[in-house]
């Protein structure tokens, strides 16, 4: 049975770990052939997986969806707001009420979440 999209990899992340601790705990003497075949496609697909799409250049394909989305959040409530379109930061130093600081208080800790991942 396949995953649902919305929950793919984390369904996936948690089987692997399952495989992993198998072979890990040596738990691979009594399988049949067609489980020792799947293995060594599973092997040949992550190791492809990993080659094709280094996990830090996935990130970044991540963080920058995110940054644009983020963007594109915050253009949509200065236009509601009827505020200009300037940074988050220069809007804090602008005439405006305490509800809007905090959209943007708490929009600029999002952001900078996003574009400053350490990870």
């Amino acid at each position: 049975m396949s995953n649902m999209s919305y929950c793919r990899f984390e369904n996936t992340l948690h089987n692997l770990h399952d495989c992993y601790r198998a072979l890990c705990n040596s738990e691979t003497d009594d399988m049949s052939k067609p489980e020792r075949d799947a293995l060594l496609s599973l092997l040949t697909l992550c190791a492809k997986m990993a080659d094709e799409f280094p996990a830090d250049e996935v990130e970044g394909d991540l963080n920058a969806r995110d940054e644009e989305v983020l963007y594109e959040e915050f253009q949509a409530w200065c236009d509601i707001q009827g505020l200009p379109q300037m940074s988050a930061e220069e809007l804090l130093h602008e005439d405006i009420t305490s509800e809007q600081r905090k959209y943007l208080s708490d929009f600029i800790h999002r952001w900078e979440a996003v574009a400053h991942d350490p990870q």
